[in-house]
């Protein structure tokens, strides 16, 4: 996510395959390093997405903290 918004070199991909991905089934997972796990960057692709013609559907994943959840606890040191 590039400032709580589409990541450009993402979209350009997906502009594209326009024509390959349209009506097609998507989902939507995001991850990030903190607690919040990038839901904004979810929430934005969920309406380019359904915008392009995919069909969304409605559950997203969320994993917030990461490296917690892959049972390293790397990524950011708790305070």
């Amino acid at each position: 996510m590039n400032n709580w918004g589409v990541q450009p070199g993402l979209k350009n991909l997906t502009d594209h395959f326009l024509e390959e991905w349209f009506w097609r089934p998507a989902a939507i997972a995001s991850y990030s390093a903190g607690r919040i796990a990038d839901a904004r960057a979810a929430l934005a692709w969920h309406g380019t997405l359904s915008e392009m013609g995919m069909v969304v559907i409605s559950s997203t994943l969320a994993v917030g903290d990461i490296g917690h959840a892959l049972g390293r606890g790397l990524m950011v040191p708790k305070p």
